[in-house]
């Protein structure tokens, strides 16, 4: 399974003078007003941050966490120390932590 990238869509006037619209990105079409933020295919979020839209987090279920090793099939990053995750299995926000193990971000506690 691939992960996705957690982006929060612009607000009316960023860039200055544009207002909300679709932006369409590899095929998909991705509207700012349908949610406070959105998960999106992670090739698309390039595409989507040059029409003001912010990088979260990435976001997958616990088998396609990013890996120490480095990029693999579907997940296009490595875990590095400061790597946010939003696990769908955890249904929490966890942190890639200096000592390359991942950790709760609430509770600072190994996940």
């Amino acid at each position: 399974m691939t992960i996705q990238r957690r982006m929060l869509p612009p607000t009316d006037g960023f860039p200055p003078g544009q207002k909300y619209s679709t932006q369409s990105a590899n095929g998909r079409v991705y509207d700012p007003k349908a949610a406070a933020y959105q998960d999106v295919e992670y090739q698309d979020a390039n595409v989507l941050g040059t029409s003001g839209w912010t990088h979260v987090c990435w976001v997958g279920p616990t088998a396609s966490r990013p890996k120490k090793s480095g990029p693999s099939s579907g997940v296009p990053v490595a875990a590095a120390q400061g790597l946010l995750y939003w696990d769908t299995d955890l249904g929490k926000m966890i942190v890639m932590s200096n000592d390359l193990d991942w950790h709760d971000c609430a509770t600072g506690l190994a996940v």
